[in-house]
């Protein structure tokens, strides 16, 4: 992900990107990203894994979150579940196509271990392999090229293009982060 323009001077943001507020353009972070494959799930079990036909904006806000370098989730120690810290940053996002993706749909193998003995009966016919394999069908998107535009918090903004220029380098609540690798 790039920013679509240099981070001072005049943007470089088509005009539809360019929102006027009170007689004046809101200022407003552009960010274009292309991808070779994505995908967007939603939370689903079963055979056939779906995605959704474009960024969502909850994904949009998580990758914006990564880049800035902060950590979303809260682990309570007690929640089987992944939970989202409270007064995560607030802001405005847009999200615009360059072009649609197309979906894209393959097969593989999905190792499933279930928790406890269950299944393990079946384990010593299987020689050594792995006992509990089933297929699934899933969904991707191939082609991506968009528009991320974040407006409305001037310290997350700046954060994200700490995060930019600094990739892996930089910290998340003061450990090396995970994530954009670049």
């Amino acid at each position: 992900m790039r920013p679509s323009a240099p981070w001072r001077g005049k943007s470089a943001a088509p005009a539809f990107l360019k929102k006027k507020e009170h007689g004046r353009r809101a200022l407003m972070l552009h960010l274009r990203f292309k991808a070779p494959f994505g995908a967007f799930r939603t939370f689903t079990a079963g055979s056939y894994r779906p995605t959704a036909p474009f960024v969502t904006p909850s994904a949009a806000y998580g990758l914006i979150l990564n880049v800035a370098g902060i950590e979303s989730r809260h682990d309570d120690g007690q929640a089987a579940m992944t939970l989202m810290k409270s007064g995560l940053p607030q802001v405005e996002i847009a999200l615009g196509a360059i072009t649609f993706p197309e979906t894209q749909s393959i097969y593989q193998q999905l190792h499933n271990y279930p928790v406890g003995a269950t299944g393990k009966d079946r384990a010593a016919e299987t020689k050594g392999a792995k006992y509990n394999i089933q297929p699934v069908q899933r969904e991707f998107l191939s082609g991506l090229d968009a528009y991320l535009c974040l407006r409305g918090n001037e310290s997350l903004e700046e954060q994200v293009r700490e995060g930019l220029h600094h990739g892996a380098r930089s910290l998340c609540e003061g450990r090396p982060r995970y994530g954009i690798p670049f």
